[in-house]
């Protein structure tokens, strides 16, 4: 079997993994009690660990263009590497599909997920130009306008 340029190949993965609490692969944090539970998720993207987050080749000469799609609570903010392609919503979550990613190592994607605040930092971007976000726990609202304020 040859997989030179000329060949194309695709993999498709529908996964489910087992959750490691050690900060690797996914991280998970909750905070708040009762009916104020708030999550927060984010991938520690190392090549060693990023295999808890999905199936990948760890080979450097193996990239991939990455399609994504999650679902997930409709509150929730979910950010990822590329930006949103469509978004549909039902009752209680929302369905997102996110634009292909470049030819990339598969461990580079990353996303953050949860019950995340968006800071209006007033910026139009960071470095010529490009759009910048920034996003904080909910608990720490305050404390980080505050803060980024001050620079």
């Amino acid at each position: 079997m040859n997989y030179g340029e000329q060949n194309q190949n695709t993999v498709v993965i529908s996964f489910n993994g087992k959750y490691w609490n050690d900060g690797t692969g996914i991280h998970s944090s909750i905070e708040g009690e009762g009916d104020e539970i708030k999550q927060y998720l984010y991938t520690q993207g190392e090549s060693y660990h990023y295999n808890k987050v999905f199936p990948m080749f760890d080979q450097p000469n193996l990239k991939a263009r990455l399609n994504f799609q999650v679902n997930c609570p409709k509150k929730w903010e979910f950010i990822t590497n590329t930006g949103l392609k469509q978004s549909t919503e039902t009752e209680t979550t929302k369905i997102l599909s996110f634009n292909e990613t470049p030819l990339i190592s598969t461990y580079l994607y990353g996303f953050v997920a949860g019950d995340y605040v968006e800071i209006d930092h007033g910026f139009e971007g960071f470095h010529n130009g490009l759009p910048a976000r920034i996003f904080c726990r909910s608990v720490l609202k305050d404390y980080f306008k505050e803060k980024f304020n001050a620079f």
